[in-house]
């Protein structure tokens, strides 16, 4: 089965689609179909927002890293970035935050927002340079903003280089 107006292919494959049954006020059946995704971030991607997911994926650091006293999140976060090769055993099979943002790039590539010249990888770690840069000067309170909005100016500050 196609997807809609070339949405909702990842890979060539279309996403399983399940239908809702539904009973009009004229006691007529409907179906309304649904196409389930895991996280947002696959929706986003799914419309070709890279940006937007960027975004999603920065808000989403800053709230987890927020909850913990800021202290901690830096010494943490300066751990990770002077012990790496300890940092890489530790996470195992899971995947790293430049690892997460890879194909968020990947795509905003493929739709001729985001620059060629560079690898997906290679912008992903830029950004993770940047988010953690911050994360340190908002632990440290070196950055005067909320870590929201710290993260926010990182990742505009990233696409305005990384755009075409």
């Amino acid at each position: 089965m196609p997807a809609p107006r070339g949405k909702g292919k990842r890979n060539g494959v279309v996403p399983p689609i399940q239908p809702v049954e539904r009973r009009t006020a004229t006691r007529q059946i409907r179906y309304t179909y649904y196409v389930h995704f895991q996280r947002k971030q696959d929706v986003l991607l799914e419309l070709g927002d890279a940006a937007e997911a960027l975004d999603f994926l920065g808000n989403r650091l800053a709230k987890i890293m927020s909850e913990m006293p800021r202290h901690i999140t830096g010494r943490m976060v300066r751990e990770i970035v002077g012990h790496r090769e300890h940092w890489t055993r530790v996470l195992g099979n899971r995947r790293t935050l430049g690892a997460i943002i890879e194909p968020v790039i990947q795509t905003g590539q493929a739709a001729g927002v985001m620059r060629t010249d560079q690898t997906a990888a290679r912008l992903a770690q830029a950004l993770v340079i940047l988010w953690l840069d911050n994360i340190i000067g908002w632990a440290e309170r070196t950055v005067d903003l909320p870590l929201r909005q710290a993260l926010a100016k990182a990742t505009t500050l990233f696409l305005d280089g990384a755009r075409r």
